[in-house]
């Protein structure tokens, strides 16, 4: 009688602990379903006009965003990624600032309900910055920082592809990453 009791008791804690391992796994994927940063975003760099729009994906489960529209505002040049214009000059290979990917290599953090452990760069500028990316509502927050958690976070708010100039393509197929860059520090 005693060996039954204890053979129940173990039977029925192997069935909990997999009982809430089954939880835990449904609440951190409906958690992931709800931070679905992918799709279009309308960029902004700390000013209250957007600089273009990004098209955020994901391969490989990582997340990746690639500039789909530029909108320079000082030349009244709206540039997009089948008709790019300006070359990244500070990268070695100088390639197109519109059409390349600038946000790379973000992992979903079941804990801190984002993704963490990117890099971003700004196509102007000679090296990226580490980022981490959530989305509140229908804007994604995006944490760029030097370091030692200095930085900034910038909204950016969702977008359609209705919102792309007349006559560019829609994104219709999966995307593949386009790095330019090497980073040489590691997230740490």
């Amino acid at each position: 009688m005693k060996k039954k009791l204890i053979y129940m008791l173990f039977v029925f804690c192997v069935a909990a602990s997999l009982w809430a391992q089954e939880n835990e796994s449904t609440k951190e994927a409906e958690d992931k379903e709800q931070q679905d940063v992918t799709g279009y975003w309308f960029m902004y760099d700390m000013g209250k006009d957007p600089t273009g729009i990004a098209y955020i994906y994901e391969y490989n489960g990582r997340i990746y965003g690639r500039t789909l529209v530029t909108i320079h505002k000082h030349l009244d040049i709206v540039e997009t990624y089948d008709k790019p214009q300006f070359r990244s000059v500070h990268i070695e290979s100088q390639p197109f600032s519109t059409g390349q990917d600038i946000i790379w290599n973000l992992e979903w953090d079941a804990k801190k309900r984002k993704y963490i452990h990117g890099y971003i760069l700004d196509p102007r500028k000679k090296k990226p910055y580490y980022v981490d990316i959530w989305r509140e509502g229908d804007t994604l927050k995006v944490f760029g920082n030097i370091g030692a958690g200095i930085g900034a976070v910038v909204t950016w708010r969702r977008a359609q592809a209705s919102d792309l100039p007349p006559g560019t393509p829609p994104i219709t197929t999966k995307l593949v990453p386009k790095i330019y860059y090497e980073v040489k520090k590691k997230w740490q």
